[in-house]
């Protein structure tokens, strides 16, 4: 008699784990990332110059909804920049997230990351779109602080052991 009431709670311990760890697993579908906004840190015209022969920095401020009622974890988030063509490398993540992040519940979790654009890279996607004179149109950036165009963001959120993969069109 004592056997089967241990195999009983062994089993009702496991199912109970077993439905967390599913329940978990569907909660991390509810997670949607997105760019509130991309910014390249060039403020003058020097900076424009000076880009144009070691690449540019930019920072993006990026969010994850976390639309169920589990909070989670972010352990690692890594994302690129590409442009519409998909295979055009325009900016990396410089920097892995430094502590992690918890994801409350029902909520929108902010993230500054910092990149660093590719002057090829910048140079293939202005081509794309039809701009050929990339000093013109980074000094046009200057007054209107966008670019006028869409990219891909491609990359992944890990939380809690669950990943996600991100592929997101975004203007900048």
């Amino acid at each position: 008699m004592k056997t089967w009431i241990i195999i009983i709670l062994i089993v009702a311990v496991l199912s109970f784990t077993a439905f967390k760890v599913v329940k978990k697993g569907t909660d991390a579908e509810k997670m949607k990332f997105g760019i509130d906004s991309f910014k390249i840190n060039v403020n003058s015209k020097m900076d424009v110059l000076l880009g144009l022969v070691s690449g540019y920095n930019s920072t993006v401020n990026a969010y994850v909804n976390n639309f169920s009622d589990s909070s989670f974890e972010l352990e690692q988030l890594s994302l690129e920049i590409f442009a519409l063509d998909g295979k055009t490398l325009i900016a990396e993540q410089t920097t892995p997230l430094k502590s992690s992040v918890i994801l409350n519940p029902k909520g929108k979790t902010a993230l500054s990351l910092d990149f660093h654009i590719n002057t090829g890279g910048l140079l293939e996607l202005l081509k794309q779109i039809g701009q050929n004179d990339i000093k013109a149109t980074l000094e046009g950036y200057l007054k209107r602080k966008e670019l006028g165009t869409q990219v891909i963001i491609k990359g992944f959120v890990q939380a809690e052991g669950f990943s996600l993969d991100i592929n997101e069109t975004m203007s900048i």
